[in-house]
C-alpha cells in the first residue's frame, strides 16, 4: 500500500514538474512571446481555478503588479483606486472636510484641523474622537473605509458624531476642495524664544514638507513675505521631506538659484536634459537643514543651493535617491510609475545610493514645536543652522 502511495505521489510531482518545464522550456526573447504566455495562464485560470471568483481585470492587475515588482523600489503599477490616492498625495488637493486623523487601538482621533477648512467652520477641533459617520459606528469599519466615507463628492454633506471630553457633539460638514500647504514659515524669533538677539526677527524659518502640486504657489507667498518684511536670511528645513514633483522643485529653484543649471536628467539612451535658472543675481543668504530622510526632490533643492554657492547644508547626509519616475497610462486605463532617468546635480554629481554630504555635519532629530519652546531648544540641527545662517548673513563664507 505504501509503495503504491509513493508511486502515486511521484506521478503527481512528475506531472507538476513537467507542466512547469513546459512553461519555462524556452527563454522568452520578445514581449509578444511573453504576452502569449500570460494569456495562456489567464485562460487556464479562468477555465480551471476553483477558489474565490477572480475577474479578468483582477488577474491583469496582479500580472502587471508582478511585472513592476521585478523593477526597482520606485516603479509601481496602480489600480484605479490606488492611482486616485497617489495623485491626491502628489497634487496636494482632494475633496474632503480638511482634517488629519490617527487610528488608536480603541478610537480614531482628529489630530489636525486645517485652517479655513469646512471642518474648522463646523467647529471640529483637534483632539475630538470620531464615534460615528452618518450614524454608523466607526467600529464597524477599517480606517481606510472610514476615510473614504468622510470624503465624497464636492458640496455634499457628511454628519460626524464626536466625543469631546465627556460630551458628544454632532457636526454637519459640507465637503469642499482641500489644498495641503506643504510650507510652514515663521521668524526664528518665534522658534528660538530663549535667544535675545534682535536679529532673529529678520531671519525666516521655512519648512518644506514635500514638493507637491501646491508648493510653487505657497513658495511665492514666502518670497512676498521676504520682500515686505526685509528678511535678511532664510533657514530652510527639508528634513524628512521625501521629495515630490520634479517640475515643482525646479520652479522653486528658479526663484532663488543664480543663473546656471539646476539639475540634469539622463535617460536610458544617455540623452541629457537640463533645467536652467536665469536669475541674474543671487538671492539672500540661505541655509538648508537636511537629514537621512531628505530625498529625491528635496535633494535636488539642497544640492542646487549647495552647488551654486548661495547656501550651506547643515545636518546629516541625505537619503540618496537620484532617479526620476514618470507616470504612464496603459490602454486598459491602468496607470504606472516607472523609473526612466537618473539626475545629476548642478555640478554633475551622481548622488543615487550616495546622498549629499552637508557642509556642517550635525547629528540630531527634528524636535521643533512652536508651542513647546523647551523641546525646540533640544533641536541641535536647528540651533546650528541658525548659527551658520547668522554668520553667513554677516560675513559670507
Amino acid at each position: 500500500m505504501k509503495k503504491r502511495l509513493c508511486l502515486w505521489m511521484t506521478f503527481i510531482l512528475l506531472f507538476v514538474f513537467n507542466f512547469n518545464s513546459f512553461l519555462y522550456a524556452t527563454p522568452l526573447s520578445t514581449t509578444e512571446e511573453a504576452a502569449i504566455q500570460i494569456k495562456g495562464v489567464m485562460d487556464l485560470i479562468e477555465k480551471n481555478y476553483v477558489g474565490k471568483e477572480v475577474s479578468i481585470q483582477q488577474l491583469l492587475d496582479g500580472a502587471l503588479k508582478g511585472i513592476f515588482n521585478t523593477l526597482d523600489d520606485y516603479s509601481t503599477y496602480y489600480t484605479e483606486e490606488e492611482y486616485q490616492k497617489f495623485t491626491e498625495g502628489v497634487s496636494g488637493e482632494f475633496i474632503g472636510i480638511g482634517v488629519e486623523m490617527k487610528k488608536y487601538p480603541n478610537h480614531i482621533e482628529i489630530t489636525r484641523v486645517f485652517p479655513d477648512s469646512p471642518a474648522q467652520k463646523a467647529g471640529i477641533q483637534a483632539g475630538d474622537h470620531i464615534l460615528e459617520v452618518e450614524g454608523e459606528p466607526v467600529s464597524k469599519y477599517t480606517f481606510d473605509q472610514i476615510s473614504k466615507k468622510i470624503r465624497g463628492p464636492i458640496n455634499t454633506q457628511v454628519i460626524l458624531t464626536l466625543k469631546r471630553g465627556n460630551q458628544q457633539v454632532k457636526a454637519s460638514v459640507i465637503r469642499q476642495p482641500i489644498k495641503i500647504n506643504p510650507i510652514t514659515m515663521c521668524t526664528l524669533s518665534e522658534l528660538l524664544k530663549e535667544e535675545s538677539n534682535e536679529e532673529l526677527s529678520s531671519l525666516l524659518y521655512v519648512q518644506i514638507s514635500e514638493f507637491n502640486g501646491q508648493t510653487v504657489e505657497a513658495f511665492d507667498e514666502v518670497l512676498e513675505y521676504v520682500e515686505k518684511n526685509q528678511i535678511k536670511g532664510i533657514l530652510f528645513d527639508v528634513r524628512n521631506n521625501p521629495g515630490g514633483i520634479l517640475s515643482q522643485v525646479i520652479q522653486v529653484c528658479k526663484k532663488i538659484i543664480p543663473k546656471g543649471p539646476i539639475v540634469y536628467t539622463i535617460n536610458k539612451n544617455g540623452d541629457h536634459r537640463v533645467a536652467y535658472s536665469y536669475l541674474e543675481k543671487a538671492f539672500i543668504p540661505m541655509v538648508v537643514l537636511v537629514n537621512e530622510y531628505s530625498a529625491s526632490a528635496a535633494e535636488i533643492f539642497a544640492s542646487a543651493l549647495q552647488d551654486s554657492g548661495v547656501g550651506k547644508l547643515v545636518g546629516e547626509k541625505t537619503f540618496g535617491k537620484g532617479i526620476v519616475q514618470r507616470l504612464y497610462q496603459n490602454k486598459n486605463g491602468g496607470y504606472f510609475k516607472m523609473t526612466t532617468e537618473e539626475y545629476l546635480t548642478r555640478n554633475k554629481n551622481h548622488i543615487h545610493g550616495k546622498g549629499i554630504e552637508p557642509d556642517f555635519q550635525v547629528e540630531g532629530s527634528y524636535l521643533i514645536d512652536k508651542d513647546n519652546p523647551e523641546q525646540t531648544k533640544k533641536d541641535v540641527q536647528l540651533k546650528k543652522g541658525y548659527e551658520v545662517l547668522r554668520k553667513w548673513v554677516h560675513t559670507k563664507f
